[in-house]
């Protein structure tokens, strides 16, 4: 489905082109997927690694590291003529655009590799929260149609038909 809906892009990516994950989840405050990103901070190249001391990536320039997947040797001048390139284990088979909402693809990624989505975990305690849960709730549904994310749009309709009013309320039931 994502080739359907999605714009292909070209399959090499400059980690150094976009935002790390970490700087785009506080940007966009999606503070509940920071736990999340515990585990990759470790797996980033060494310019953007938690074990980079802070102050000593502003104090001095950190070189490319030769070790580091799929670094090459080519430049400007010389071009890839016997250029060495070591292998990318990230290299990506496909990439694609997709226009959504990132805090939900997150949410249906997580739910197509664990089986779990914090949306069904969210006790909201005040009107804004129920909204916004409600609408959350309603867009993950049309995701999870879209995406053919079967087991989901099952969970979601259960959701609606036996949870919904308990959780956002009355009116925020009647509104889904």
């Amino acid at each position: 489905k994502v080739r359907q809906f999605g714009k292909v892009l070209p399959r090499e990516v400059d980690p150094y082109d976009y935002p790390a994950p970490k700087e785009y989840f506080k940007e966009k405050g999606y503070f509940h997927l920071m736990a999340d990103l515990q585990a990759i901070q470790f797996s980033q190249p060494m310019e953007r690694s938690a074990f980079v001391d802070p102050i000593q990536k502003l104090l001095k320039g950190i070189p490319d590291d030769p070790n580091k997947p799929g670094y090459t040797t080519a430049h400007f001048i010389g071009g890839t003529t016997t250029a060495m390139k070591r292998p990318d284990p990230f290299f990506l088979a496909e990439r694609y655009k997709v226009e959504c909402d990132c805090e939900r693809m997150a949410e249906l990624l997580r739910f197509v590799y664990q089986g779990l989505m914090t949306f069904f975990d969210e006790r909201p305690e005040t009107d804004l929260q129920r909204e916004l849960l409600t609408h959350n709730m309603l867009h993950m549904c049309f995701d999870a149609e879209k995406y053919s994310v079967d087991r989901l749009y099952e969970r979601l309709l259960h959701w609606f038909g036996n949870d919904c009013y308990g959780i956002v309320g009355e009116r925020c039931f009647a509104n889904a």
